[in-house]
């Protein structure tokens, strides 16, 4: 178990890989931690759809495996299970299940609801590089171009900088 933990934080062979995973789907006890590792290696070589199957395997999943698999499910557009696991996260993510909810509703163009969403949390510091952007994409999708441009006045105003900030101006 070990040995095969060490192999797969250590290895960039695609073929070592599936040989793993393959250990790993035709073991009859399913070892979190190695499920973990590997979701989480096919996680950073970008290839969600294999993470996400991986993180589902993991039984019973806490709230940090949670929140991955509704972040991952947010990437593969599968909205409607990434709510259906925001359900299952512990309250002590509170602002987290909102941003998350707030991007999904986003995705979903419902741009009110997400702006009302992320309005809760648009003070946490964890967030206040991510939420401006998404907030004025909001604002710009239901053509209120009036409201946006004063919502990035303010923020450059009081120097608040965010992430993407070059897709707002365009």
């Amino acid at each position: 178990s070990l040995y095969l933990l060490n192999l797969i934080n250590d290895s960039d062979d695609k073929y070592e890989f599936a040989r793993l995973e393959k250990l790993i789907s035709e073991s009859k006890v399913k070892n979190a931690k190695l499920c973990y590792a590997l979701a989480k290696n096919y996680e950073q070589r970008e290839n969600y759809t294999k993470s996400l199957e991986l993180y589902n395997q993991i039984s019973p999943a806490n709230d940090e495996i949670n929140l991955k698999k509704v972040c991952l499910n947010i990437i593969v557009e599968n909205f409607d299970a990434a709510l259906d696991i925001l359900k299952e996260v512990n309250d002590k993510y509170e602002n987290e299940k909102h941003f998350y909810k707030g991007l999904i509703l986003f995705n979903q163009k419902e741009y009110e609801q997400a702006l009302k969403t992320l309005d809760l949390i648009k003070d946490d510091p964890k967030f206040e590089n991510k939420i401006p952007c998404l907030i004025a994409q909001c604002y710009i999708e239901q053509k209120k171009y009036r409201t946006v441009i004063n919502y990035i006045k303010k923020l450059e105003k009081n120097n608040i900088d965010f992430e993407n900030k070059t897709d707002v101006y365009r």
